[in-house]
């Protein structure tokens, strides 16, 4: 149905924007410094409390949830406004030079930044699943599914972002794109739910 397909494509676009934000976030945080290899743990770690943090709340938060394809909707906006809102953030950091020198940016900031798009992240993925359940058939089926998507987008995503998009595009143009992505997305899952077969 077209409301799957809609789900389908917003599970593809989230793992996609999940390894593209930290690929760009481990990029500039070697831009910025220089050095990255001791640094680079802190980062992932960021990134998986994050997603364990986001998931754990959002399954907890599910038998609440009346509509998982609205809120959906809404995570996926988020996804496409973190993607916009780093942009300031990696503007400042770079124009202030004390401050992105300072520990609290290098061991706190760019942790929290990698662990907020892990979040959203842990966010989408229960969710989607709930989503793409909708009448409660077939739970192994569907959660397979759902992850078999979100890791060939988290696949392509971490590839395409590193080797060929982020190169081509530079930071600013690379996360609008990503951007737009998940917007193209919240349209598709808006008009799936619209299009629903009773």
């Amino acid at each position: 149905s077209m409301q799957k397909t809609a789900i389908g494509t917003a599970v593809l676009a989230s793992g996609w924007t999940e390894m593209a934000l930290e690929v760009v976030i481990i990029l500039v945080f070697q831009v910025f410094y220089g050095f990255l290899y001791e640094k680079i743990g802190m980062l992932i770690a960021g990134f998986m409390i994050g997603l364990a943090g986001g998931s754990w709340f959002m399954t907890r938060s599910l038998p609440r949830i009346r509509r998982p394809g609205r809120t959906l909707l809404v995570v996926q906006g988020g996804l496409a406004l973190y993607c916009l809102i780093l942009l300031p953030v990696i503007t400042v950091l770079h124009g202030l030079e004390g401050l992105s020198r300072s520990f609290l940016t290098i061991e706190i900031l760019f942790p929290l930044l990698t662990a907020f798009a892990g979040f959203l992240g842990g966010l989408h993925f229960p969710l989607a699943n709930s989503a793409y359940l909708g009448d409660g058939k077939r739970v192994s089926e569907t959660a397979g599914l759902v992850n078999g998507i979100d890791l060939l987008g988290s696949a392509t995503g971490a590839l395409l972002a590193g080797i060929v998009i982020l190169p081509i595009l530079g930071v600013t143009r690379t996360l609008c794109f990503v951007s737009a992505l998940n917007v193209s997305a919240m349209i598709m899952l808006a008009l799936g739910s619209r299009l629903r077969t009773p």
